[in-house]
């Protein structure tokens, strides 16, 4: 899957105007069962570039193109069903985040890298509702800066009550 999403806005503190970027993404993923066993592997590259503000005539240009970067995410889950509709998981994913200016305009170099494994719980209550629990570990490791690691967990849901509405509200802790 290749998805590009240009001219998303955000706007950024102090700006007059909103802050405008292109973002592609590439997704790749298999699956496989094995009777009540399965094997999930996902792969997504995301690319972020970023064009620069004009914050006003008496600010002058707010370099966004710090901001352009390349994030790099694999994640393996294995699933095993012990009952219809009950399966227990874990997951393992890994993350690379590599910055196009290194270092950036005021000297920081802003890669990381990080890991997190969770276990989980997951339950279909008949193909309209289902949900899931997890909890788990994750790191991530900063160039030039502390690595920040912590209990990881959540809570996600997925209601499809007609095949053309979804809704999936979801509680996670997470690093960013």
């Amino acid at each position: 899957r290749l998805d590009h999403a240009a001219d998303r806005l955000q706007v950024a503190g102090g700006a007059t105007q909103p802050t405008r970027y292109n973002q592609s993404i590439a997704s790749v993923g298999y699956f496989q069962q094995f009777n009540r066993l399965s094997v999930r592997l996902d792969g997504e590259l995301d690319n972020y570039t970023y064009d620069n503000n004009g914050l006003g005539p008496a600010q002058g240009v707010m370099l966004n193109s710090d901001r352009d970067r390349l994030e790099l995410y694999q994640v393996l889950r294995l699933n095993y069903e012990f009952s219809p509709g009950y399966e227990v998981w874990s997951r393992a994913a890994l993350n690379q985040r590599n910055y196009a200016n290194v270092p950036d305009s005021s000297g920081f170099n802003r890669n990381s890298s990080g890991w997190s494994v969770v276990a989980g719980l997951a339950v279909d209550f008949g193909g309209i509702t289902s949900a899931e629990i997890f909890a788990g570990y994750v790191q991530q490791n900063y160039q030039g800066f502390q690595t920040l690691s912590a209990p990881t967990f959540g809570l996600t849901a997925n209601w499809n009550p007609l095949p053309e509405l979804r809704i999936k509200p979801f509680v996670r802790r997470t690093v960013e």
